[in-house]
């Protein structure tokens, strides 16, 4: 059906508006619901059609009353229904999408007897092009709100605490019997893809951001950005971690306070600000007792309290105060990408150490 565009004054006729067409199936029905059917392979047609598409309905009158006319165009509501009925004809392996009657009820809200045209026309928008964009989001989008790919993972003979491990990087890498992917739409899956046995896998759950908190018996409080991993449950009652920052890691689970295993690498390049942190934490460490609290989201989640047994020949003394100078006289002016390690600052002590003589 096409309807013709209104004219624009003084306008060429090659700038013209062009004009708007739809498609439009006719049914009918001789009984008392206002209801049809339309096979399914038609009603796909009509999702994939960029126009707009419309079904109407005719009632024939009877003793003496006027014929009834319904309309119901293809929008979201029945482009979701067609899809949802070849999801299930495609999970019960059918390819005769003719013989699939999708069912379509019509209600008083439909009713087009007296505007049918007037209504379509209406329908049917002058910026056809952006009508086929939205049309055709809609029917690549929809039923995938849970998500648009699911796998399935089979393990061989693999005890469920190993691979609760295995996600904390507590245990190595596990056997894999076979991985699949499946499509899902509407809640139901089609297999996609296959992968079979792979060599091994690893399974790394996604980190979430947290602040550790680093408190002496002496000196102000360290505070460290981290990353906190809550791996796969797997319904076990007790709930382990891992939690990472800079020179810390932190293990632990629901019914235990936790394992603290520190890196003090002096190899590595830091910033100096790094470096200050891991020096407050020597400091802390030697004092005596540490208490290390994880903050998520503001909450306390998780912590460690004890004594930490340090390597104390690698550090000179006044190490702290040292890098404390040099932090307040360069940090307006000292390039951010600047990293130093622990050994660079011990190479040059001698004359980091007159520095500090003369600003002190």
């Amino acid at each position: 059906m096409e309807f013709p565009p209104d004219k624009v004054p003084n306008i060429p006729h090659d700038m013209q508006p062009t004009d708007r067409s739809a498609r439009v199936q006719v049914k009918s029905t001789g009984g008392e619901k206002l209801s049809t059917r339309v096979k399914l392979s038609n009603a796909l047609r009509f999702v994939n059609e960029p126009s707009p598409c419309f079904i109407v309905l005719f009632k024939p009158g009877s003793e003496g009353k006027p014929e009834e006319i319904y309309a119901r165009h293809f929008g979201k509501g029945l482009i979701a229904v067609a899809l949802r009925k070849a999801r299930e004809a495609a999970a019960k392996n059918r390819t005769d999408l003719h013989k699939i009657m999708l069912p379509i009820s019509f209600g008083d809200e439909h009713r087009r007897s007296s505007d049918l045209l007037q209504w379509m026309a209406r329908e049917v928008p002058v910026q056809i092009a952006a009508y086929a964009a939205t049309k055709a989001n809609i029917a690549r989008t929809v039923g995938y709100e849970g998500g648009l790919l699911t796998s399935t993972v089979t393990f061989k003979d693999v005890p469920i605490e190993k691979l609760i491990d295995h996600q904390l990087g507590l245990a190595e890498k596990i056997e894999v019997e076979n991985i699949s992917i499946s499509n899902i739409r509407f809640g139901i899956e089609i297999p996609v893809l296959n992968l079979g046995k792979p060599t091994f896998a690893q399974i790394t759950p996604t980190p979430q951001s947290c602040r550790i908190r680093i408190r002496g018996r002496k000196g102000k409080d360290i505070w460290l950005d981290g990353k906190m991993f809550v791996p796969i449950n797997f319904g076990q009652p007790d709930i382990k971690f891992r939690v990472e920052a800079d020179f810390i890691a932190l293990y632990g689970d629901s019914a235990d306070p936790g394992r603290l295993t520190v890196s003090l690498d002096h190899e590595k390049k830091c910033t100096i600000d790094d470096l200050i942190a891991r020096q407050m934490f020597r400091l802390a460490a030697q004092s005596g007792p540490i208490d290390v609290q994880v903050f998520y989201q503001n909450m306390a989640l998780a912590g460690f309290s004890g004594e930490i047994a340090l390597d104390e020949s690698a550090w000179p003394e006044l190490f702290l105060e040292v890098l404390d100078a040099l932090d307040c006289v360069s940090r307006d002016f000292r390039p951010a990408d600047l990293l130093l390690s622990a050994d660079d600052l011990a190479k040059a002590w001698q004359e980091l150490a007159d520095f500090h003589g003369l600003v002190k």
